[in-house]
Formats: structure tokens, C-alpha cells, sequence
């Protein structure tokens, strides 16, 4: 288990499916059946939008759409799954559940940090995408002394100086991240005139993150009328923040009490499958450390003593669910 991605999502496949081999194995049989969901495009490296596979079967996308889905060399999604022979067939298709648990990386360094081995989540983070656009006007560098500067780039650094700090002003658990920016003309000797950046707000609180974004836009508007450059925002995409099932999630402590492991509640800030499944029967996550918050990495790893213990909890989650005497 060294190799790159071998932890994050396949954890979560390999550790119940080991689980049914064991009950198989002594003879143990659920009064619920118990399934196994290895879902399609959970990451969306290649299709968009991510998790189309669970939100198909939640309702959330509309499975005609999702087909029509092309990638990068104009491949459809529908072709490609025909190709592999996994286009599968409606009747098929799971249209309900009592309850759905997904064990996963925790993907951050919380429970890392603390040496914790089980973290209970309460939910995911809601999220809203913007991109933040800023014109001025592009002048020479050499001749255009700092006053009459309309420097977009200049103006934009500030703004992102800003919006991160704010994050803290919307929520304890609000944040906010700022990973892309494009420049233009992007030359050494030239006064940017045109800058764009990326906003990723989020929070588990909805009302408290709308209030923030909305919030978090007056003030950057009133920094570009300061700087004498003109802003803009679009919306690129938003999602309210995912609660779990408390029922759920007091059986998850129910299994962590009865194996007296240390725990912590703690939220998501990564989407997860679980986003979709809540809206299809009550669901809850169990999270387990990510060596010093890496994961989607070469260098992902979660230590065996930890899986182990995930193993047993899975186990007392699922013959309590699938009301195992």
C-alpha cells in the first residue's frame, strides 16, 4: 500500500468489502442487505462535473446530461463507459437506501496533528466559486509614475491579502483560499491592466457564508474604487453545506465508545459522494488520519494501526445497521 491514491477513496471500498468477507466467512447474514458503491467519476479529473456517478443516483444530475459529458479529446462519457462495458442499465440502479457510511481520509492534518485515529463528521463544507475580475489600464512601467497607475495586479494582491484574513470574520470554521490567478499582459516591464482571480469560500454554517460573501464583495469593491480599478464577480459555482444524520452518527460514537478509541467531531472541507448520498437516505463519514495532511499524492498514507481500527468500527456500524444479532 504505497502507491499513489491507493488510500483515499479505495480505503473506503477495500475495508468493507473485506468486512462482507469475514461475515461471509463465519456465517453471518443481515436482516438489510449490504452493498458495496464503487461510484463513477467521484474526482472529475476527466468528466465534469465530479461525482456524477452518486449524484446520478441521488437525482442530483440528470443522467442525460452526464452522458453527453466529453473529455478533453471529445470523448463522451456514455461512449467510454459502453467501450469498458459499464453503461449499465436503469432497472438496475439503486433508487433507495435505509443508510449510507463512507469511510475515508480525512485529506487535511487535523486528526494527524492530534493523534487521533477516528474523526466523526458532522458534515461538509458548503462552498461558493467566484472569479473576481479587475480592469485598469496597461501602461509601460518605465514612464508611469506610481500615482497615475491603474495597476490591476498591484490591486489584486491586496485584495487577496484581505479576502484570506477574512475568513475569519465569517465563521470559526470559514475559509478561504485563493488558488488561481491569471495576468495580463504578464510582462516584466508592463503595468498590469487586467487581473482575475479565483475566491473558494466555505463554511458549514449556509447563513454565515452567504452573509460572508456578500460581505467579503462590499469590501473588495470598496478597495477597487481605492485603487481606482473596476471589479467585477461571476459566480462559478455554489453548494450549501451537507449535515449528517445524527441517528447515524450516534452510532458511529457508539461503536468508538464500545472500542474506547480516541476521537473528535470534525467537519469536511473536501466534497465527497456522501454530498449526494445525504439526499438519498441518511448518511454519515467516518474519517481516518492522513500522514500530515497529504493525500492525492505519491506520499498519501494512512498508518495500518489506524486503518485497523476504522475496520473495527465499520464492522460494529454495519451490523448494527444491517441489524446483525
Amino acid at each position: 500500500m504505497e502507491n499513489a491514491g491507493i488510500y483515499d477513496g479505495i480505503l473506503g471500498i477495500l475495508v468493507p468489502l473485506e468486512i462482507i468477507r469475514v461475515f461471509k466467512e463465519k456465517s453471518i447474514i443481515p436482516e438489510r442487505p449490504i452493498i458495496v458503491a464503487n461510484f463513477t467519476n467521484e474526482e472529475g479529473f476527466r468528466f465534469k462535473p465530479l461525482m456524477s456517478g452518486s449524484g446520478v443516483l441521488s437525482g442530483d444530475f440528470d443522467i442525460g446530461d452526464v452522458y453527453k459529458d466529453k473529455d478533453s479529446k471529445g470523448k463522451s462519457f456514455k461512449e467510454e463507459l459502453e467501450k469498458i462495458g459499464y453503461l449499465g442499465s436503469e432497472e438496475n440502479r439503486l433508487d433507495k437506501a435505509h443508510a449510507f457510511i463512507e469511510l475515508h481520509q480525512e485529506q487535511g492534518p487535523i486528526l494527524d496533528l492530534e493523534k487521533t485515529p477516528i474523526g466523526v463528521v458532522a458534515g461538509i463544507l458548503g462552498l461558493t466559486w467566484l472569479t473576481v475580475t479587475l480592469e485598469g489600464r496597461t501602461d509601460n512601467s518605465g514612464p508611469t509614475p506610481m500615482y497615475a497607475r491603474k495597476d490591476t495586479l498591484a490591486s489584486a494582491a491586496k485584495m487577496i491579502a484581505f479576502a484570506e484574513g477574512f475568513a475569519s470574520e465569517i465563521s470559526k470554521n470559514a475559509i478561504v483560499t485563493i488558488g488561481k490567478i491569471i495576468n495580463e499582459p504578464n510582462d516584466i516591464n508592463a503595468v498590469p491592466g487586467l487581473t482575475q482571480f479565483s475566491l473558494d469560500i466555505r463554511d458549514i454554517d449556509i447563513e454565515a457564508r452567504i452573509k460572508g460573501v456578500e460581505k467579503l464583495k462590499e469590501k473588495l469593491k470598496e478597495m477597487a474604487k481605492d485603487y481606482r480599478v473596476k471589479i467585477t464577480f461571476e459566480l462559478e459555482w455554489e453548494m450549501d453545506a451537507t449535515i449528517f444524520s445524527s441517528n447515524l452518527n450516534n452510532i458511529v460514537r457508539e461503536a468508538i465508545a464500545y472500542h474506547d478509541y480516541p476521537s473528535r467531531e470534525i467537519v469536511s472541507g473536501a466534497g465527497h459522494i456522501s454530498t449526494n448520498m445525504n439526499n438519498l437516505c441518511p448518511t454519515a463519514m467516518v474519517f481516518v488520519p492522513s500522514i500530515n495532511g497529504v493525500s492525492h499524492s505519491p506520499e498519501e498514507k494512512t498508518n495500518w494501526e489506524d486503518i485497523e481500527k476504522s475496520v473495527h468500527i465499520l464492522t460494529y456500524i454495519m451490523k448494527k445497521i444491517a441489524e446483525i444479532k
